[in-house]
């Protein structure tokens, strides 16, 4: 009897979906288990998320995904650091995640026992063991680096611990032909215009999509860049040809509020539905 068992959330609560091969006997037992519900649109049976279903089906306890009580609180003041620090909201995220996969991994030691040693054990135990990538492993070398330089007593030596070596891939280039297929794909000028703004000043997806009309500048023929990555402004040259695009744009669409707006007039375009770039 093959079972597959996977924790979901349905309806905002922790559930154990568990999916099987069409099977009389399997129907009857799960029908006994407590709550067991059969989802059809999704073709599998749901169960509550307990202790003794999880231990039913072979599924990682709660209590080993979450740091001990001292490594949540570690965490807790680790976000207020950084929050102090203005770091942005994307880099709290990533690094308080990276840091709690390390305290979960130690979550029977005490922070300030955790040694050089530790960081490299965990790196080829957890890190090498799972196939996790090199751009992951760095996320949380990062992470650890950042927070033990504020711990005051630790045994670690911050300055010793290693990031991974990056690989060197060559990066795929666009031939001049394809670059110009690309940018002619489109007949809508809107979306013709996006595209040939990102590709012409280098901009990136969220800088592109909250860009206001006055960011503009075509007097010095340059766009500004507002608060991006790191939080920094910077300017990028714009071409006379994609000014000229742009203002084409501009007469037909009259943007408001942002440069390039969603279908209500001075709505942001929510970025999942431009993916394309």
């Amino acid at each position: 009897m093959r079972w597959k068992a996977t924790l979901i959330k349905y309806r905002d609560a922790d559930r154990i979906a568990v999916e099987f091969e069409k099977d009389q006997e399997l129907i009857r037992r799960i029908k006994l288990i407590d709550d067991a519900r059969w989802n059809p649109q999704r073709k599998y049976w749901h169960i509550p998320d307990t202790f003794e279903n999880r231990a039913r089906f072979n599924l990682v306890q709660k209590q080993d995904t979450e740091p001990s009580a001292e490594g949540q609180e570690h965490l807790r003041q680790f976000i207020r650091w950084l929050s102090a620090k203005r770091y942005s909201l994307n880099t709290i995220d990533t690094y308080s995640k990276a840091l709690k996969i390390f305290f979960v991994y130690y979550r029977n030691k005490e922070i300030s026992e955790i040694t050089n040693e530790d960081v490299l054990d965990f790196n080829n135990d957890y890190i090498l063991k799972k196939n996790l990538s090199a751009s992951y492993q760095n996320q949380v070398t990062n992470a650890i680096k950042l927070y033990f330089r504020t711990v005051r007593g630790a045994k670690i030596e911050v300055d010793k611990i290693d990031r991974p070596k990056k690989p060197k891939i060559l990066p795929n280039v666009l031939s001049k032909e394809e670059v110009k297929d690309i940018l002619e794909a489109h007949h809508n000028i809107k979306h013709k215009t996006m595209l040939c703004l990102i590709y012409s000043c280098g901009l990136r997806r969220s800088e592109l999509l909250h860009l206001k009309p006055q960011d503009i500048d075509s007097k010095r023929n340059v766009v500004l860049i507002r608060q991006s990555k790191g939080k920094k402004d910077r300017i990028t040259p714009l071409s006379g040809k994609i000014l000229d695009l742009l203002r084409e744009y501009y007469k037909e669409f009259r943007p408001k509020t942002w440069l390039f707006e969603g279908q209500t007039v001075g709505d942001l375009i929510i970025s999942k539905v431009y993916k394309v770039f």
